[in-house]
């Protein structure tokens, strides 16, 4: 089944997670997406936050060397974040469409499309 594309605005944010100096991706979520997208956008907020998804998921820190290095260079570091097989924040079913480049700086909001 496919359906018209859904716009998702994100915004990048930095953030300190356990000390650590941390970019996120946050995504606004539309009035007007299907029921599962707004639910697997909602499971990846909690994460993103620092909570815990549903599923168990969480905000893994990279070991203390890559975060070592991060801190000499002045850069975000990169998490993990492993949802289970089936978890909704891993938006089953939609493929993105869309995404710009990464910039080197926070910014406001990009566009992020997604489609079934």
């Amino acid at each position: 089944m496919t359906g018209e594309p859904v716009g998702v605005r994100y915004r990048y944010r930095v953030t300190e997670l356990a000390g650590e100096r941390v970019l996120v991706i946050d995504s606004d979520i539309p009035d007007n997406a299907p029921a599962d997208l707004k639910e697997g956008l909602g499971r990846r907020q909690i994460v993103n936050g620092g909570g815990l998804c549903p599923c168990g998921a969480r905000m893994v820190l990279p070991n203390r060397e890559a975060r070592r290095v991060a801190a000499r260079a002045g850069t975000p570091i990169a998490v993990t974040i492993e949802h289970e097989r089936g978890c909704a924040a891993l938006l089953p079913g939609y493929v993105r469409l869309t995404m710009p480049d990464l910039p080197t700086e926070p910014k406001d909001s990009d566009d992020l499309r997604w489609s079934r």
